[in-house]
């Protein structure tokens, strides 16, 4: 990372900087990676830091500084931002998550239809003069006999120049010229011919980077549950506590038993909270 930008431009540490980090992440059987970096071209001077903890933010720069990169991972959530006031600084943040699970009770080798459901929020912000502004949510899955892969693929690149706007984000990107503005998506990804009875790895990965520009996903990609068909049971690695990805049966689902409404109530809650920024960015 730190000798990847030096002594380029910055058109050129742009595009670096996307084709090493984004366009989806292998799997990486259950593992935790959250990166925030920077690098100022004049000076050479960068500077990066990584943790495979969860819920642990990472940081390079402050929020009232010339440059700010963050990012958090857990299973089932990515959040990213990047912010640099000047064209000098590119910065980058990524968050990423891959967790190995089998699932049981047909034959083994055969397809097993799941619905995915996701969601994420992000936006992105250009000041005078500035260079790039991007975020990009990948979310990946095979069996482990196939290796076959599908995925969800939402990206944005926004050019200060006004000379470059690339947007494709499913259902709810809503841009305000350029490429700029706020982007909301979230849906259920049917799919049908990927998984099987027997080890199966998904992985997600939240990427955004600037320079003299904001891209902010801190709030946030996540993974909100998988349903399985009734009569298929699913399994973690040894590692892993709880259900994480949050499987349930299509009956489940669909009906909530009565001791879950309360729950649901207070997640609901939750989420309003956070939608209305209880759950603000740490600020330095």
């Amino acid at each position: 990372m730190r000798g990847l930008f030096k002594g380029r431009g910055v058109r050129q540490i742009l595009i670096a900087g996307a084709l090493c980090t984004y366009g989806g992440a292998p799997a990486l059987a259950d593992s935790l990676s959250a990166t925030a970096s920077y690098n100022t071209v004049s000076t050479g001077a960068s500077a990066f830091q990584n943790t495979g903890t969860a819920n642990q933010v990472v940081s390079e720069g402050t929020a009232a500084g010339p440059f700010f990169a963050e990012a958090l991972v857990a299973y089932g959530l990515n959040r990213t931002y990047a912010m640099s006031r000047t064209a000098d600084t590119f910065t980058q943040a990524e968050s990423v998550w891959s967790i190995d699970f089998a699932l049981a009770g047909g034959t083994p080798g055969s397809f097993v239809s799941l619905g995915i459901q996701y969601s994420f929020d992000a936006s992105l912000a250009l000041l005078p003069g500035s260079d790039y502004a991007h975020f990009e949510y990948t979310l990946d899955g095979s069996s482990h006999i196939g290796g076959t892969i599908f995925g969800i693929r939402a990206t944005t690149f926004s050019s200060g120049g006004n000379d470059e706007c690339r947007s494709r984000v499913p259902s709810g990107g809503v841009p305000d010229g350029f490429c700029q503005g706020s982007y909301s998506s979230s849906g259920t990804i049917p799919v049908n011919n990927i998984f099987t009875v027997g080890g199966n790895t998904l992985t997600s990965s939240l990427g955004t980077a600037s320079a003299a520009g904001t891209a902010d996903a801190f709030n946030t990609a996540r993974l909100l549950s998988i349903t399985v068909p009734d009569g298929i049971t699913w399994s973690y690695g040894p590692d892993i506590t709880g259900n994480p990805l949050n499987f349930q049966h299509a009956t489940q689902s669909a009906v909530p038993e009565p001791s879950t409404f309360g729950l649901l109530g207070g997640v609901m809650a939750t989420l309003l909270l956070f939608r209305k920024g209880s759950f603000a960015r740490p600020r330095r």
